[in-house]
């Protein structure tokens, strides 16, 4: 269902969606990040919602900066916009000792999760890329360079 910006807003601000998150879909410059600010500051100004109890995900650490930019208010609280990537990771983190006392595959204290930057992870992939290809016959069907390759890895 496409609905108008100004319809959307209206409702957005009125509380008419049920639920308590709410999903808005649109093109590169269509409003969503205006919207999503707005709304955002809507729920600490006058709805005087804690900004410790909202969680925004943003796409990557150029729109966390940009939010923080854009979001020139008084308010006491952690502000907690981060990438989905970050927050499982700080998930995992926190939760690991609940983990590692589930999972009977992990034996107590032998392993902790360790992570790496995007540019390691993309760099370590095309080299497991490359020793599959060349030595273990995989991916000989994939006609484009390990990088390439990678990239539609890392999409999906």
């Amino acid at each position: 269902m496409k609905i108008k910006y100004n319809e959307v807003r209206e409702m957005l601000f009125k509380d008419e969606f049920q639920g308590n998150s709410l999903v808005i879909d649109g093109i590169s410059g269509s409003g969503k990040t205006t919207l999503a600010q707005e709304k955002y500051r809507h729920m600490i100004e006058s709805q005087k919602i804690k900004s410790e109890e909202i969680l925004v995900f943003v796409m990557n650490l150029n729109q966390i900066m940009a939010w923080r930019r854009n979001l020139s208010f008084n308010f006491c609280g952690q502000c907690k916009i981060k990438t989905y990537a970050n927050f499982v990771k700080e998930e995992i983190i926190k939760y690991w000792p609940i983990i590692e006392k589930s999972c009977k595959l992990i034996r107590k204290s032998e392993i902790r999760p360790e992570f790496v930057n995007y540019d390691t992870s993309k760099y370590m992939m095309e080299m497991l890329i490359d020793y599959y290809r060349k030595r273990k016959g995989y991916f000989l069907d994939i006609t484009v360079e390990s990088k390439k390759s990678l990239g539609f890895l890392f999409q999906t």
